[in-house]
């Protein structure tokens, strides 16, 4: 009876484990339709209507560093756990500002983000690599600043990518001599913009005949390549810059409604089709770990959900992580030991969220052989105790 009672114990225990899944900040559980990761989901800022054109990224110490949208007071916000818990602070609320964000930071972990001026059609930026935050305009002339995307080089300079709507062609602008200049790289849109480790500029983009080109800067020009010109592809493109300095790009393919991948990581330009069922694609957004594994956030715009799809095993494959209404800007980063990390904007209630997966956790429905064996060497000491001490009720 006594050992029947330690097997039921252990039955449970083991039962338990097995139900280890997604759980909230709070300890709560919450149901995900992925069944092969464990992600936490947590709102960061709920005041008011917040969360659009979300943008992340680390620092050396691995904080998180989020720029976004307040979208009811027009404000640019920026929220940071940089301090061990989450701080939010309100950095242009000066007109209507703050759409378009892309932040980065530099190797002093000090804050770089680009944003578009609604009110006067400018591109800016704001700072805090001088000890406090400070805001200026970059470009002024025509309607410029959407689709801004931001990098920051080894000695701190900004290099920015975004779309002159006024004529209807992709800028760039860099603060490298110590004052903003700007120029004109070519009739696109929707671009992203990286730098390697030897201060090397990327871009990739919408261009040509609707097709994903990829450039890079030597000197004052910008040397092109044409990677994918399959259909209608290249929009919502986002870049990675891998350790090897091998170039990852995901991007939505606008004829078939796939979510695609390139990189030259072979040598030349390969393409893949990572997701193909439904509207994939939109909103992507793109990091690789410190084993080149890829990682990759976008929108189900059909069902407006958050996806998530990586290589790591081998081949792609993708998860839902959130559904509501997830419609706008997806951003992802992984840090030094492989936690991943996605803001995004649920714009049901227009609230800045965050999902989270350590890889650590064990996959959701299954057990690990770790805690099996944990579990076992629970029993044999439960009834090594029990045989000790003699027939002792359970």
């Amino acid at each position: 009876m006594a050992v029947a009672c330690v097997l039921a114990l252990a039955s449970m225990f083991l039962l338990a484990l097995a139900g280890h899944g997604v759980h909230s900040i709070d300890g709560s559980r919450k149901a995900m339709k992925s069944d092969a990761s464990s992600w936490v989901l947590t709102t960061l800022d709920s005041e008011g209507s917040v969360g659009l054109y979300a943008s992340t990224a680390l620092d050396s110490n691995d904080s998180l560093h989020v720029s976004y949208l307040d979208i009811a007071h027009g404000d640019l916000k920026y929220a940071t756990n940089a301090n061990g818990s989450w701080e939010f602070y309100t950095l242009d609320s000066q007109d209507i500002v703050g759409m378009y964000t892309s932040i980065a930071v530099d190797s002093r972990d000090k804050v770089h983000i680009a944003y578009y001026d609604l009110t006067n059609g400018d591109l800016k930026y704001a700072t805090n690599s001088n000890g406090s935050w400070e805001n200026c305009t970059v470009d002024s002339v025509g309607d410029v600043g959407y689709d801004t995307s931001i990098a920051v080089d080894s000695l701190g300079a900004a290099h920015i990518c975004y779309y002159d709507y006024t004529n209807s062609v992709l800028k760039y602008a860099s603060n490298t001599g110590g004052t903003w200049m700007n120029a004109t790289v070519e009739a696109a849109y929707m671009s992203a913009i990286a730098v390697d480790s030897s201060d090397s500029v990327h871009i990739c983009y919408n261009g040509g005949l609707n097709d994903l080109i990829y450039a890079t800067k030597v000197g004052t020009s910008w040397v092109k390549y044409t990677v994918d010109s399959t259909g209608r592809v290249g929009s919502y493109c986002s870049m990675a810059v891998d350790a090897l300095d091998n170039i990852h790009i995901s991007y939505h393919d606008s004829t078939n409604y796939d979510l695609k991948y390139a990189t030259n990581s072979g040598g030349s330009w390969s393409c893949a089709t990572v997701d193909r069922t439904g509207y994939m694609g939109e909103f992507t957004s793109i990091a690789v770990d410190s084993l080149s594994n890829v990682h990759i956030s976008y929108t189900d715009l059909w069902n407006n959900d958050l996806k998530y799809a990586t290589n790591a095993g081998g081949s792609w494959v993708n998860y839902t992580l959130d559904t509501g209404l997830i419609d706008s800007d997806t951003s992802i980063e992984v840090d030094s030991k492989g936690d991943l990390y996605i803001a995004y904007c649920d714009s049901g209630p227009y609230d800045l969220k965050l999902a989270y997966h350590t890889p650590d956790i064990p996959e959701f429905g299954s057990i690990g052989p770790s805690l099996i064996v944990i579990a076992s060497a629970t029993l044999l000491f439960v009834l090594h105790r029990r045989r000790a001490r003699g027939s002792e009720p359970c």
